[in-house]
């Protein structure tokens, strides 16, 4: 009997812990989709608009990165990816969901996008 009860807290000690960071990770994964932001977009394809690994890149270092992409979810934008894609029309999200959707678009690194 103890030997069953040693092992299942060995088992159990064994799995990785969520972190702060994984479960506000998870949150704001699932805001995209609850949003519909993931029928055009994913973290590393392109779809009908482009993947958020692309976005990350082309906003790196840009100071207002956060504001110009704020503004483009609340009022939609047109012709930023070169004709590639239609245009976006303004999102319905609430104002600290879009920051925290952007931000973690931003935290992205380019360098694991394949």
């Amino acid at each position: 009997m103890w030997f069953i009860i040693l092992l299942l807290l060995l088992v159990s000690s064994c799995e990785k812990p969520q972190t702060k960071e994984t479960l506000k990770t998870e949150e704001v994964k699932s805001m995209f989709k609850e949003r519909g932001c993931t029928d055009c977009h994913d973290k590393t394809r392109e779809l009908v608009g482009p993947s958020f690994m692309e976005i990350a890149k082309r906003y790196k270092g840009e100071t207002n990165a956060e504001k110009i992409l704020l503004r483009s979810l609340k009022e939609g934008s047109c012709n930023k990816w070169k004709a590639r894609w239609e245009c976006m029309p303004p999102q319905r999200v609430g104002e600290e969901e879009a920051r925290q959707m952007i931000r973690w678009i931003l935290t992205l690194e380019p360098q694991s996008y394949q």
